[in-house]
């Protein structure tokens, strides 16, 4: 009997997890819908920007404005995008593990600014310099279990890319790299390593180049430009961070409602047997009882 209601109670136990991860999992997936439309929104402006700025920095001289300027890579900045929250699969072990290579590859110093609790937790128990540490900003309210602690800073994109600006310019870096997942899929992300700083030039298709015209200047153009050219990638790469966290999520709590279900059928056998073998011995005691009465 001990048994018995052992089983009943890891039942009752997994289907209350169960009903838990479906819960999470139908939560995941109307968050992911709506983060996969502002991802797909966002991706031709912050695309076409790109290439425009990419055939600038072919066309320009490099000296013409600051985050132009290519100079020995002493100390560079790596940028790491993880989410605040787990429970979401291999989506933010998987950029850990593409950060850890970066720093074991790279020929150079290099301090890492940490968007996401995750990715600071796990930095922060390594020997790892970390420079700013930001909150994931999300559409909906932090809930009470994930509240922001003292200290913390809600990162926003604007902020995140004057910051990056910043170290740039004033040479602590002398390249910035970001590492993040993107949305390949409603089930796939792919890990991405983007060069933020300095700007990549466009592929030379052709021998001769047809220069632009600038107006009121090349400098004043450049200056804006650049300037929110930074910050829309950022912007874009952290919405690309946000709707992988979701998939991710969601692929992982289907998982774990589906194994749950398999852990349950398997229990009920376990209790049907055990049950049966109750039953069984209780009958063969009083068939015993009544013999031995003859």
């Amino acid at each position: 009997m001990a048994m018995i209601r052992n089983i009943k109670s890891r039942i009752k136990a997994i289907k209350n997890t169960s009903q838990i991860t479906r819960t999470m999992m139908l939560v995941a997936a109307a968050k992911m819908n709506k983060a996969h439309n502002a991802v797909k929104a966002a991706r031709p402006y912050s695309y076409d920007l790109q290439r425009i700025m990419a055939n600038l920095a072919l066309r320009a001289e490099r000296d013409i404005h600051p985050l132009l300027a290519e100079r020995e890579v002493k100390k560079a900045g790596l940028v790491i995008l993880t989410s605040n929250r787990g429970l979401c699969g291999a989506f933010n072990s998987n950029v850990v593990k593409r950060a850890v290579a970066y720093l074991q590859e790279s020929s150079c110093p290099a301090t890492m600014m940490t968007i996401g609790r995750r990715g600071n937790l796990i930095f922060s128990r390594r020997d790892v310099e970390i420079g700013d540490f930001y909150l994931m900003p999300e559409p909906v309210r932090f809930e009470a279990a994930d509240k922001v602690e003292s200290g913390d800073k809600i990162g926003s994109a604007d902020e995140i890319g004057t910051q990056i600006i910043e170290r740039f310019l004033d040479g602590t870096w002398d390249a910035v790299d970001v590492i993040y997942n993107k949305a390949a899929s409603t089930f796939k992300q792919e890990i991405t390593l983007e060069r933020l700083l300095p700007l990549t030039p466009a592929e030379r298709e052709t021998k001769y180049l047809t220069d632009y015209l600038y107006e009121p200047s090349a400098g004043a153009i450049l200056e804006s430009i650049l300037v929110r050219h930074i910050k829309t990638q950022i912007y874009r790469m952290m919405l690309e961070s946000v709707a992988s966290e979701h998939s991710a999520r969601m692929v992982s709590m289907d998982s774990a409602t589906k194994n749950a279900k398999k852990m349950i059928d398997h229990l009920l056998l376990s209790f049907n047997r055990a049950r049966q073998a109750s039953v069984t011995k209780e009958v063969t005691e009083i068939v015993g009882g009544m013999e031995a009465l003859k």
